[in-house]
């Protein structure tokens, strides 16, 4: 303690920290520097100690919190001695920010899906205006009108390489939409939209998803006790002419190739099917009423049952190994389940 530097007056002992790279850590001694510095003070002392050629503009934080004073304000404020030692933490300051043009959606955007696989440069986002609008990176390539309904979710597979890709969207009527889509370096072609819709189904369908190989669909919702599953055969319906010529969207609605009943006891708001290596006739299913659950279609019954304690809100599948799950909640929550594992109590992660 004795040969710590000992401030005099108008001066503040600190110390530099940084989460940065290695070639952005400077020595961690404690530097006698005069209080009156702020950002930009403090900044010419942290460059001039890592030496670069071209100096880099640095944040403050103190305690997590940004130092918006100088040092001698921030030791007022906080009430504390000028002979503390300050541990600083550096990090890069953001650039000012930047005029950019982007694509404005009139109304809620309800979900996005990938049209290729991840990294994908080609996504789609549908909205409650009954719309789907195709990006290729930041640029919006084309806006395609499913429903005069509001959409609540959408599910894509690509297919033919990635360069064309089949969606499904969910919508408050009770109805889903069909679509295929053709993009690439020659542009973005769509085909009609094919309606469908069980035979009892009255109420919005929340969930949507297709797997992977783009040959089932399954849709829920609000009839929260149904589970509705399609062959993916309708998306034939669904192409692009080849000629670019526009061909009249059918009018009838399909029905469900099955239905998966006595389920969930309020809405069903994710589906997700299994990975096909492993999983092939798996399809899980996530609800409000704080369960997950397993579903094997061939046998077209609920196989596993996980309680959750929260409403899900989401849900995703590993494709790796070892099979686990992670499921979102309206909490803040996310729940990671290796489904090898025996029941056990949920351990906090920190």
């Amino acid at each position: 303690m004795a040969d710590r530097p000992k401030p005099g007056d108008g001066e503040a002992v600190v110390s530099f920290i940084t989460k940065l790279p290695g070639n952005f850590h400077v020595p961690e001694d404690d530097l006698v520097v005069p209080s009156s510095l702020a950002r930009y003070g403090l900044s010419e002392i942290v460059n001039r100690l890592l030496s670069f050629d071209e100096p880099r503009p640095f944040d403050f934080l103190v305690n997590g919190e940004f130092l918006r004073t100088s040092l001698l304000e921030y030791l007022e404020a906080k009430k504390l001695s000028s002979e503390k030692v300050l541990q600083i933490e550096y990090t890069m300051a953001l650039s000012e920010p930047e005029m950019k043009d982007i694509d404005q959606v009139p109304d809620w955007i309800s979900g996005v899906a990938a049209l290729q696989v991840c990294p994908s440069a080609w996504f789609v986002a549908v909205s409650y205006d009954g719309t789907a609008r195709l990006y290729q990176g930041e640029k919006s390539q084309q806006v395609v009108r499913l429903s005069e309904a509001p959409i609540t979710a959408v599910a894509a597979v690509p297919v033919d390489g990635g360069l064309g890709s089949h969606i499904v969207a969910a919508g408050k009527d009770g109805t889903m939409r069909c679509c295929a889509f053709r993009h690439g370096d020659s542009g973005v072609s769509a085909g009609p939209v094919v309606a469908l819709k069980g035979a009892s189904s009255t109420k919005a369908v929340e969930a949507v998803a297709i797997n992977e190989d783009g040959t089932l669909i399954a849709s829920a919702g609000w009839d929260h006790d149904i589970i509705s599953v399609w062959n993916g055969d309708v998306f034939g319906a669904a192409e692009p002419s080849s000629s670019g010529s526009k061909r009249k969207a059918p009018e009838s609605v399909e029905p469900p190739k099955f239905a998966l009943e006595g389920g969930h006891s309020q809405v069903v708001s994710c589906l997700q099917f299994g990975v096909k290596a492993r999983h092939p006739f798996t399809l899980i299913s996530g609800s409000w009423d704080c369960t997950l659950r397993v579903w094997d279609m061939a046998a077209a019954s609920c196989v596993c049952n996980f309680p959750v304690g929260r409403a899900v809100t989401s849900v995703s599948v590993s494709p790796g190994m070892p099979s686990q799950m992670a499921t979102s909640h309206e909490d803040g929550h996310v729940s990671i389940w290796d489904v090898r594992a025996a029941p056990h109590a949920s351990t906090q992660a920190h």
